[in-house]
């Protein structure tokens, strides 16, 4: 869609491959009003869309409205001590192999977002908590960045950790 703010691909993730371990105890302490805690997640032979717009980077949007509405949920529930924030789901390490990211850039004028693909992207990223995300996300990625005239090796390697505005943040993640 050409509207502002509107999600630039048909999918935001696709993938021939993902695994994931999650432990009965955690399956258990969800259905009892915990978070989701899964261990570990392996992703290969895929694509993710990311929309950077004016102060945010949306990964996975669907994904994020159902933890912040399971969050919300929580909030509201006696499982959550008042004042405290609630965590609806906690991955603690997604692993990526033979991936590609499409970067949708709404920042740069023009009207039309810019399209940067990243390929044979592998690596890894611990420590998602959502929805708030405000604790640090470790981050070690490798990948090709796609040139018009020639290709370049692309990596992140550290910890961030998004700004956040509110418990429940709109569009982080």
């Amino acid at each position: 869609s050409d509207a502002p703010g509107a999600w630039p691909a048909d999918r935001e993730f696709d993938a021939r491959e993902v695994a994931i371990d999650i432990g009965a105890a955690s399956l258990w302490a969800y259905r009892r009003g915990a978070p989701l805690e899964i261990a570990d997640v392996r992703v290969s032979d895929g694509t993710l869309v990311m929309l950077r717009t004016p102060g945010h980077l949306s990964i996975l949007p669907a994904l994020r409205d159902t933890a912040r509405a399971r969050a919300a949920a929580l909030q509201a529930s006696p499982a959550v001590a008042p004042g405290a924030a609630a965590t609806a789901l906690v991955l603690r390490h997604v692993r990526f192999d033979r991936m590609a990211v499409d970067l949708y850039d709404a920042t740069v004028p023009g009207g039309k977002p810019q399209h940067l693909r990243f390929e044979q992207v592998q690596g890894t990223v611990a420590a998602l908590v959502l929805p708030r995300l405000a604790q640090p996300v470790v981050l070690d990625l490798q990948g090709v960045l796609k040139g018009v005239e020639r290709d370049g090796r692309v990596s992140l390697k550290g910890s961030v950790t998004p700004p956040t505005k509110s418990p429940l943040p709109d569009r982080c993640f």
